[in-house]
């Protein structure tokens, strides 16, 4: 069974500062969580995860920093849900 990672960092060449947001059941679900955490990050009224993007998006952060948002599928064993 595949779940799939949404993972935010504040800083896209810090390995170590990466922040899990949740698990979801399907990549909509992730994408749409990813949506609504990019427009509290950084302000914008609008945006939508597109094709484009594939699983990782990357933005202006604080400081000139890019940050990103990643979405990573992760294979778990469904006896353990």
């Amino acid at each position: 069974m595949t779940i799939y990672e949404l993972i935010y960092k504040a800083n896209e060449h810090d390995g170590e500062a990466s922040h899990p947001v949740g698990l979801y059941s399907s990549f909509e679900n992730a994408k749409t969580a990813g949506e609504r955490l990019f427009k509290n990050i950084t302000g914008e009224k609008e945006f939508y995860w597109t094709e484009e993007f594939g699983t990782y998006v990357r933005f202006d952060g604080e400081n000139g920093v890019t940050s990103c948002l990643d979405i990573i599928p992760v294979e778990v064993d469904s006896v353990l849900m």
